[in-house]
């Protein structure tokens, strides 16, 4: 079966990490169309203030700072010199890869990824980022082990279910997509990729008026918030599914 590819990727910008005076930021955005805004997530993990080198954070801010502005080599340099200082930086090794991830040296990424996680290997985060890259690098069975660590240690982590659903769909392994998403939707009533993703995948498995429902409600749901552009690219394949209702042909 060949549907429309009206797929909504969500792969998730790896997580970026921020120290300063006390507190750590981990700020994830979501990876949307092109002409979106992406919301941006934070979350405030405590750090002593007793750990916190004041030049080393200058630096980190700006290591920070260049790849928000899209400077991802200028970037890495700056996490070199801290790495240079404490080759274990686990934030600097996590920011680091987010930088090669950017300059497509997925890799340099992974190998990052890897050695962060030797160092701290609770924090679902680092898992949820190499998976990302597992994910690029078209290592499905990679992905989907990573995003379930992350789970392991953050039950709560919806992003993660979705994402294994769209490495389950790459897989065509669909009932168990359907069961990610579920697992999601379960925990998260409103999210809309979720929504949309399961729509696509009932879809493919021929469950049209389960597909439909799911497709009605995402459109719904991102014009209330406003995501004009996800919301078009959802009418399509509403408008698509509908017309195939009409004519009884099989995606």
């Amino acid at each position: 079966m060949n549907a429309p590819n009206f797929l909504l990727r969500y792969c998730g910008l790896p997580s970026i990490a921020v120290r300063s005076f006390g507190t750590l930021a981990l700020l994830s955005a979501l990876l949307l169309p092109a002409q979106a805004a992406p919301p941006v997530t934070v979350t405030v993990v405590d750090v002593p203030f007793a750990a916190i080198d004041l030049r080393q954070a200058a630096i980190e801010q700006r290591g920070v700072q260049r790849l928000h502005d899209g400077d991802a080599s200028g970037a890495i340099e700056s996490f070199d010199q801290l790495l240079g200082q404490n080759p274990d930086d686990t934030f600097a090794l996590m920011d680091r890869a987010i930088a090669y991830q950017k300059l497509g040296k997925r890799q340099a990424a992974l190998r990052d990824y890897d050695r962060a996680i030797a160092l701290a290997p609770a924090q679902p985060l680092l898992y949820y980022n190499r998976a990302t890259v597992h994910s690029q690098l078209g290592d499905h069975r990679g992905a989907i082990a990573d995003y379930s660590e992350a789970l392991r240690l953050n039950s709560e982590d919806t992003r993660s279910m979705l994402n294994c659903g769209n490495e389950h769909r790459h897989l065509n392994e669909l009932d168990q997509a359907i069961a990610d998403y579920n697992r999601a939707l379960q925990m998260q009533p409103r999210y809309t990729l979720a929504l949309h993703n399961r729509g696509r995948v009932y879809w493919l498995m021929g469950e049209r008026q389960k597909a439909l429902a799911d497709y009605k409600q995402a459109v719904a749901l991102w014009e209330q918030e406003g995501n004009s552009s996800a919301a078009a690219t959802a009418k399509q394949a509403l408008v698509a599914l509908q017309k195939e209702l009409l004519v009884g042909q099989t995606p």
